[in-house]
């Protein structure tokens, strides 16, 4: 007689999917009095990649708008860590 004995250990979910959405920035002063900004947004995840995400410029406004997304995966061990710089 043969006896088996299996163990399995099941991870739920190795990775997770982070989904950021940029929508929108407000009052955003330009660098002199004759002109607005010209505005982006850099998203790094360092946890996730080592490059770096960035909206489209948008130029002359005080006002911003993107409706960008970006997407991430993010292995569920680790802690993850989202800086963004906006201009």
């Amino acid at each position: 007689m043969l006896s088996l004995f299996l163990s399995f250990q099941w991870e739920k979910h190795p990775y997770y999917n982070l989904t950021v959405k940029v929508l929108r920035a407000r009052n955003i002063k330009g660098t002199d009095v004759l002109s607005k900004a010209d505005c982006y947004v850099e998203l790094k995840l360092p946890t996730a990649s080592p490059s770096v995400s960035r909206t489209q410029v948008v130029d002359n406004s005080e006002n911003p708008e993107w409706n960008e997304t970006f997407r991430y995966r993010i292995h569920s061990k680790l802690s993850p860590s989202l800086f963004h710089n906006g201009w």
